[in-house]
């Protein structure tokens, strides 16, 4: 008996750890590996940030850092995912969104439509986030 509520325990623990590390994570982008995992956060009702990268692919490290100030910083009103288009668990997510080249940012509305791509980081330089927060937060998006 005793045996059985060790393995149920941890079990449970096993069970609780992602639940816990996402409610923990907060502010940092969360990544997402399956459509399904998508689909859970886009039912959330906030505008989705998702950045398509490579570990190998030196503009989305010098990327990285940008997007992850972004997402302490918005991260009420935005959800930040990460998407590792070099796992692939990640090839129909990276088909659905059509990537071609990285880093690519995309941009989902509150009902999960897809309102804005950039693809390549001297795009992305030039995306001013707290303009487009406004013309959000002015369109109702």
């Amino acid at each position: 008996m005793k045996t059985i509520l060790v393995i149920l325990s941890g079990l449970f623990m096993v069970c609780a750890l992602p639940i816990y590390s996402a409610n923990k994570q907060g502010n940092t982008p969360l990544e997402v590996s399956s459509l399904k995992q998508l689909d859970a956060l886009l039912g959330s009702q906030k505008i989705v940030f998702i950045d398509f990268y490579k570990d190998s692919c030196p503009p989305c490290e010098q990327f990285n850092p940008l997007y992850e100030s972004w997402a302490r910083l918005f991260n009420k009103q935005i959800i930040f995912i990460k998407i590792n288009a070099s796992n692939p668990k990640t090839d129909n997510l990276c088909k659905k969104f059509k990537i071609t080249s990285l880093p690519t940012l995309i941009v989902l509305d509150s009902q999960g439509e897809e309102i804005a791509k950039h693809i390549g980081m001297e795009e992305i330089k030039k995306m001013n986030i707290k303009r487009f927060l406004a013309y959000v937060e002015g369109s109702g998006l």
